[in-house]
């Protein structure tokens, strides 16, 4: 039995695409919508099974990417963006009308994540989606309500596409975080 995990992936993954870089976000709004510019190069695109993180309707999990801060700018209708939470470290900046999130901003100075924002690079205007080469908090899926053995499918699957699924963070954002924490 094949588990559904997020329309991008489900019927496969090319690893041999490359990530594109830079590109316009959009929201889903028909009309007016939220554009966002990222002038910058992606980086660790990924997927994540963390609650906060933005999913299409029916999937297990988000598609995430990091771009620097200072080439995301929003280029249309910034009217409509609205913070989903204000007291989290990640501020995420979702369209007020359709719901969907187009960057998380880190504003702590002090944050091992400042000066990345987080984004959804699925809402690039362009066909070629990104590829992701690894998971985040899949373990936090379980902790959602779903029991282990759904899981452990998860797991299994992500295996299966590629996919290295890790329960919080990969190796390479850790060390990110212990050099931070390193001074």
């Amino acid at each position: 039995m094949s588990v559904e995990l997020h329309p991008l992936i489900d019927g496969g993954v090319d690893h041999a695409v490359a990530n594109p870089s830079g590109g316009i976000l959009s929201c889903r709004c028909a009309e007016q919508p939220v554009r966002v510019e990222v002038a910058t190069e992606i980086g660790q695109v990924c997927v994540c099974g963390c609650p906060n993180c933005w999913k299409p309707a029916g999937a297990k999990l988000a598609i995430v990417s990091l771009a620097l801060r200072e080439g995301v700018a929003v280029a249309d209708n910034g009217e409509k963006l609205t913070v989903v939470d204000e007291t989290a470290p990640i501020r995420r900046h979702q369209c007020s009308e359709c719901g969907v999130h187009l960057f998380g901003r880190v504003d702590d100075m002090d944050h091992p994540f400042h000066g990345v924002d987080l984004i959804h690079p699925e809402l690039f205007n362009r066909t070629i989606a990104p590829v992701p080469g690894f998971a985040l908090f899949v373990a936090l899926l379980g902790e959602a309500g779903r029991d282990d053995g759904a899981v452990e499918m998860v797991r299994t699957r992500l295996r299966e596409l590629g996919i290295i699924p890790h329960d919080y963070l990969s190796p390479a954002l850790m060390e990110v975080l212990g050099r931070h924490a390193g001074g």
